[in-house]
């Protein structure tokens, strides 16, 4: 082409064009990519996919070695510090402790190795008294303690204060333990009656009216042979079986039987304190009757067996100086 023509040209659409400046032609192989996109492919290898950013870790707050440069050298003190995952947990803690024990949530404990002074500072910011006599007792149900119990109870109120309990669990525990020192007081009376009441229908039964004369004798008998007191101790005494010893009817029938062995006349004019006298006494208002009413004397079985035996008394009675 000459360079007239190369001017312009007229394609076969009549459209006209103004003419490119000649390049060297290159030829790239057959199936190649344009060169234009190398720079895009190297830096993006898979175009139909976005390219994205890549993730970079926040540098940490703390240094990875925060639990050995507050701990130094001391192991024990690192393992307790390493239970925290930072530094700010660890002040968060602390700070929680402070707050708890400020409310009251957090109690310090007692200071066992401490001074006198440091014992009762801790006491009276933990409501505990100074000592045991201080202790307010206010049992449930308005109980009171017995004079029995008296000193068992100074000697609770004496460990309940070195162990520092404070009043309220005090009368909780005491009204717990006399609550139920009563239910079994009055579980005890219930057992003691239905004994008593058994032993009773089966004397009756078996001394029939003389049942009342018996007990009696038995009672004077005991009396006099061990004295009031160690006989009301022998009548109250218990059993391994729990029953009261005064209930049990083989032991009325063995000191009835002890009393008659050892004062014949007892039996006789039962009650009586002096059986000699008695026993004459009684002699004297039967043979009243036998002169007076003798009728009456003959049909009255009983009192002839009465006089016999009273009179048999007086002779043996006689006989023994």
């Amino acid at each position: 082409m000459t360079a007239e023509a190369a001017t312009a040209t007229v394609d076969s659409a009549g459209i006209t064009a103004p003419d490119k400046p000649e390049v060297a032609a290159t030829t790239a192989p057959s199936g190649s990519q344009p060169a234009q996109n190398t720079a895009a492919t190297a830096a993006n290898p898979n175009p139909s996919k976005p390219a994205v950013a890549a993730e970079t870790k926040p540098a940490p707050a703390w240094p990875e070695d925060w639990v050995k440069q507050v701990a130094g050298n001391d192991d024990k003190k690192a393992q307790r510090i390493a239970r925290y995952a930072s530094p700010q947990a660890m002040a968060e803690a602390l700070i929680e402790a402070q707050d708890k024990i400020r409310s009251g949530g957090l109690k310090v404990p007692f200071p066992a190795d401490g001074d006198d002074a440091a014992k009762q500072r801790w006491r009276a910011e933990n409501g505990v008294p100074e000592s045991p006599d201080k202790y307010e007792i206010k049992l449930d149900n308005d109980m009171v303690i017995g004079e029995g119990d008296k000193q068992m109870f100074q000697e609770f109120l004496k460990s309940a204060h070195e162990e520092n309990l404070p009043p309220s669990a005090v009368n909780k525990l005491a009204s717990w333990y006399f609550a139920k020192q009563e239910a079994a007081f009055a579980e005890q009376a219930k057992a003691d009656d239905t004994v008593m009441r058994q032993a009773k229908n089966d004397l009756m039964q078996e001394w029939g009216g003389g049942y009342t004369a018996n007990l009696e004798e038995i009672k004077n008998h005991m009396v006099s042979q061990y004295g009031e007191q160690f006989a009301n101790d022998l009548f109250t005494a218990r059993l391994p079986d729990g029953r009261l010893l005064g209930n049990v009817p083989e032991f009325a029938r063995s000191m009835l039987k002890q009393a008659r062995e050892l004062n014949p006349g007892a039996v006789l004019v039962p009650g009586a304190s002096n059986q000699v006298a008695a026993v004459g006494d009684r002699i004297q208002q039967i043979n009243t009757i036998l002169r007076e009413n003798p009728d009456a004397y003959f049909r009255d079985p009983k009192l002839q067996e009465e006089f016999g035996r009273l009179l048999e008394y007086q002779k043996k009675q006689n006989s023994q100086g």
